[in-house]
């Protein structure tokens, strides 16, 4: 979401895909956003879900955060195929969070970034840090969809991480510290 608002503020046309609760955290974000005049037509409401949030804490040397990941868990491809429309005349599509959005690790969502990328879409993929330290995905997904990114999005310990854990051998989970 800040990447598209930045973009939106800048005068892109942006076309945000993502998911809110039917609770105050949703409705407060929801307002907010939209009298910045960023669309959010795009948002999926999960009825009888509280929002997906982040609390961040920190300290002199260190941070810790305290998630939920409600509707970023129910969040679909089949969501994303619904609202598919939206993405017409577009140059580019970028996922953020991707390990965090588990439901988008399957095949139907590899086809819709290759039917992305047949309309001449350009991709980029923002990964941020997998709390399960597997760094694939899902079943391996991010194998499969890897081939399909024109850029990606990663700090040096991510990256680390995912390349040892495709290329094997490598440090794909274990110590350090978060992105």
């Amino acid at each position: 979401l800040n990447q598209g608002r930045h973009l939106h503020a800048l005068g892109v046309d942006v076309r945000f895909f993502g998911a809110l609760g039917d609770d105050s955290f949703g409705d407060i974000l929801s307002r907010h956003v939209a009298a910045q005049g960023f669309c959010m037509e795009n948002v999926k409401i999960f009825k009888g879900l509280p929002s997906s949030v982040c609390f961040v804490l920190t300290g002199k040397s260190d941070r810790a955060f305290v998630s939920c990941y409600s509707t970023t868990d129910a969040y679909s491809t089949a969501d994303i195929e619904e609202k598919a429309a939206a993405l017409d005349g577009c140059c580019h599509f970028h996922v953020g969070g991707y390990f965090n959005l588990k439901g988008l690790q399957n095949p139907k969502f590899t086809d819709f970034v290759r039917g992305c990328r047949a309309k001449g879409m350009t991709v980029s993929l923002n990964t941020q840090y997998d709390a399960s330290e597997a760094w694939t995905g899902e079943g391996g997904h991010l194998r499969e969809i890897m081939p399909l990114v024109d850029l990606l999005f990663v700090n040096a310990n991510e990256a680390e991480r995912i390349a040892g854990a495709l290329l094997g051998g490598g440090r794909g989970g274990g110590e350090g510290g978060g992105g």
